[in-house]
């Protein structure tokens, strides 16, 4: 008698939930020498170091006031991040 064994199935890896988040930028919606255009996806590349590198937004629509002086030259959008 012959035994058949099967390898094991590969689980999918999860998908990453899109998050929206909130951001303040300059008049011209650029941020950090980054300019951003409505739409338009971005990806970082490199290693993410919280205030200093990769792209930061904040949970809280009002928090993004703890980081940017409300001025009007400061814009608010929301963006949809994802891994």
């Amino acid at each position: 008698m012959t035994t058949q064994t099967s390898k094991p199935k590969k689980k999918a890896a999860p998908s990453a939930k899109p998050v929206t988040a909130f951001k303040a930028l300059d008049r011209d919606f650029a941020c950090r020498g980054v300019q951003f255009v409505v739409g338009k996806s971005y990806k970082h590349d490199g290693e993410v170091v919280i205030c200093s590198s990769g792209f930061h937004a904040c949970s809280n629509p009002f928090d993004v006031w703890c980081y940017y002086d409300l001025t009007e030259d400061t814009r608010s959008s929301h963006a949809t991040h994802t891994r």
